[in-house]
């Protein structure tokens, strides 16, 4: 049981010592930092990673949405038929 312990507290204290070199935070400023990678936040030219995301997730949203509608235009859902004589209440949104 003594032998387990011993090799836990050994462990840990090695794996606490061996946080304690140099440090590459993002707070880094040295020259060796910036000049290592000059643009860290930036993915293309002008947007960063969360940017890109951000526009991939409302740009599959719109496509989802569209998607739905594409489908009703297929299956000729997407209106009422005009082949009846007879008047049809219009069932869209619109006014």
């Amino acid at each position: 049981m003594s032998t387990l312990r011993s090799i836990i507290v050994l462990g840990a204290g090695i794996a606490l010592l061996s946080g304690c070199g140099k440090s590459t935070s993002i707070g880094d400023v040295s020259y060796g930092a910036v000049s290592r990678n000059l643009s860290p936040e930036v993915n293309g030219l002008v947007i960063s990673n969360y940017d890109n995301r951000s526009n991939n997730a409302v740009i599959d949203d719109l496509n989802e949405r569209m998607l739905h509608d594409d489908w009703n235009r297929i299956w000729l859902r997407d209106k009422p038929s005009m082949l009846t004589p007879y008047p049809v209440v219009s069932t869209s949104r619109d006014p």
